[in-house]
C-alpha cells in the first residue's frame, strides 16, 4: 500500500523538514494545558504532542 511506503519517511520529515512548525504547534498546545486538566487524545499519530503533554502532567 501507499502508506506502507511513505511511513518510513515520516520520522525524517517530522524531525528535520517540519521541525520548527511542529515545535511551535507542540508549544502552543501544551501552553493551553494545566496540571489538573484531564486529557483524552484520540488519533494521536506519532505521539509528538502526547509525549509533551505527558511530561507536563
Amino acid at each position: 500500500m501507499l502508506w506502507d511506503k511513505i511511513a518510513p519517511l515520516y520520522p525524517f520529515y517530522v524531525k528535520y523538514i517540519n521541525r520548527n512548525v511542529n515545535k511551535q504547534f507542540v508549544d502552543f498546545v501544551t501552553s493551553k494545558i494545566n496540571e489538573d486538566d484531564v486529557i483524552l487524545e484520540c488519533a494521536c499519530g506519532s505521539g509528538m504532542i502526547t509525549k509533551q503533554v505527558a511530561r507536563k502532567m
